[in-house]
């Protein structure tokens, strides 16, 4: 772009580019000092003309410096390598420095200085190629230090300062605490640089993004980073990052080690139970036993079938707790885990707590009083005794099917959390049933706070975009096998197919059931529903015809033969 100061220039100036020639005349000063300056690179001169107009070559030496803060700029004029001061400078040398001095007012510098920030971080940021054009630069080594990005750098030293509480704080002496409040800052604020007293830091950068993740995933103070901190215990597992360092100590060195190698880990387990588990029903038991013994919550998530109730059993009898334990199921199975007991672990003292409200408090009172090691309710039973459960406390609450308390608004989940317990424990095959927030509730039950809160959970965390990141929280404490993982420790199905013929009074039944049954079928064969039922109730005369009167006494060859 040219700029023209009268009209006439513009012409002379339009009419050397398009004809190639002007004549000069009485212009020539004008074209001296004015228009050659623009042109001097697109037109080739007579030697004698220039040597006749003093038009030898002006070099411009620009250094730029930068201290406390600001980029400072001081240059030079040089023709034959002699220098020129400014008040000697003619016209056309005036001239002919003007576009080296608009495009440092392009970047913002102001009487030879750069003071902004974001300008300093621009000027830094860009290759300079257009200033280099107009000019040779100079970059002492103080501004060449903003011109290579600082690669951020901070470590976290993490210390266990009990049993559940973690002592964690970035120890680092390369930024002061308000630098560090600055970047964290500036990166939420989506900015790409920020400028510190000395250096550059690239917002976009892994490092920055994991220290933002995790000063936000601890819930620190972003004013007070360098003050000490406590954490849970389980907070270990949001500082497995992949640029920041972490100075574990040994002991959490050590912890870290025994979970990663849980199978190597052994704990007083009955022998009467230990004969009966496979090998990965004796890892899971181990598993569970080892996260619990730490304090951590945990949920065995293993397909139905393949036996979560006989590793919790072998949990519970390994712990030999002087509190009760409680089994919280739905109502349908609290049966089966009594009989589960006593088949695996017949021992240990059990009660369903049943019956009226009366009924269900003196059984939860006995449980208490004789010290008997397992109760066992449902979780419309915790919710009705909410208020009387409230003062009591288990040595462990085991939740089975835990999805049942995946909606965290409805009376069941609350006096289900309200429970007090030193250890707890999920069993469910389906963690997440329909969407992420399935998981929150059943981790507020079992280490309330490691999901963060829930409405901080449902705006960041709870979007299908974050499902890895949520499997990669997850996956210390969820431990899921399927039948196709552990097929070959399974046993081979065996199937018999027996062939068996009803008494007399069975098929006395089933033929004159048949009968009215095709009657009904002849009078209105459009009936679909009728002819269902019919069949349905066939069906169960050929199970047991109990299942359909009441009143028959005669038995069944099915059931006997069974």
């Amino acid at each position: 772009l040219l700029n023209y100061e009268n009209a006439r220039e513009k012409i002379i100036i339009r009419d050397i580019l398009e004809n190639g020639e002007v004549i000069l005349d009485e212009i020539e000063s004008s074209f001296i000092e004015k228009i050659y300056p623009f042109l001097k690179k697109q037109l080739i001169i007579d030697k004698d003309f220039l040597n006749d107009n003093s038009l030898e070559q002006l070099v411009i030496k620009a250094y730029f410096d930068y201290l406390d803060g600001v980029i400072d700029v001081k240059y030079q004029f040089f023709v034959n390598e002699v220098e020129i001061k400014d008040e000697d400078l003619s016209n056309y040398q005036k001239n002919e420095i003007k576009p080296f001095l608009l495009e440092l007012e392009k970047y913002g510098f102001e009487n030879n200085l750069l003071t902004k920030k974001d300008d300093i971080i621009n000027f830094v940021n860009s290759d300079l190629s257009i200033l280099r054009q107009e000019a040779t630069i100079y970059i002492t080594s103080n501004l060449k230090k903003l011109f290579t990005n600082e690669s951020f750098k901070v470590k976290m030293v993490v210390n266990k300062k009990n049993e559940s509480i973690l002592d964690i704080y970035f120890e680092n002496l390369d930024y002061s605490e308000e630098e560090l409040y600055s970047i964290y800052q500036a990166y939420k604020k989506q900015k790409k640089y920020i400028l510190l007293s000395d250096k550059i830091i690239n917002l976009k950068s892994q490092e920055v993004g994991e220290f933002v993740d995790l000063v936000d995933e601890l819930e620190m103070d972003s004013h007070h980073l360098l003050s000490h901190y406590e954490n849970p215990l389980y907070n270990i597992f949001k500082m497995q990052k992949n640029t920041l360092e972490f100075d574990f100590s040994n002991e959490i060195k050590d912890l870290l080690s025994e979970i990663k190698n849980y199978q190597k880990n052994e704990f007083p387990l009955n022998d009467e139970i230990l004969k009966l588990m496979r090998p990965y029903q004796l890892n899971g038991f181990k598993w569970m036993r080892l996260l619990l013994s730490k304090g951590l919550g945990c949920i065995l998530a293993d397909d139905m079938g393949i036996g979560k109730t006989l590793q919790t059993i072998a949990v519970i009898d390994s712990f030999n707790f002087d509190k009760p334990v409680l089994v919280v199921c739905p109502k349908n199975i609290i049966y089966n885990w009594e009989a589960e007991v006593s088949k695996w672990a017949p021992w240990l003292t059990k009660s369903v707590i049943i019956g009226n409200k009366k009924e269900r408090i003196g059984l939860f009172e006995e449980v208490f009083a004789n010290k008997i090691n397992i109760a066992i309710a449902s979780y419309e039973t915790i919710r009705i005794e909410e208020a009387y459960l409230k003062e009591k406390e288990f040595a462990l609450v085991i939740l089975d099917e835990a999805q049942n308390i995946k909606n965290p608004m409805v009376e069941r989940t609350r006096a289900v959390k309200n429970l007090k317990a030193n250890y707890r424990l999920a069993l469910t095959g389906t963690p997440i049933e329909n969407s992420l927030s399935d998981a929150w509730s059943i981790f507020d039950y079992l280490m309330p706070g490691y999901l963060y809160k829930y409405q901080r959970f449902i705006s960041e965390i709870a979007r299908e975009e974050n499902f890895g990141l949520m499997k990669k929280k997850l996956l210390p404490f969820v431990l899921r096998r399927t039948k196709n993982e552990v097929l070959k420790e399974l046993p081979k199905k065996t199937e018999e197919l027996v062939y068996i013929a009803f008494n007399d009074e069975e098929k006395k039944l089933y033929q004159s059931e048949l009968l009215h049954a095709k009657m009904l079928l002849e009078n209105d064969p459009d009936n679909r529903m009728r002819m269902l039922a019919n069949i349905t109730q066939l069906r169960e005369i050929c199970v047991d015809p109990h299942l359909v009167y009441e009143n028959y006494t005669e038995g069944s060859a099915k059931t006997e033969t069974l």
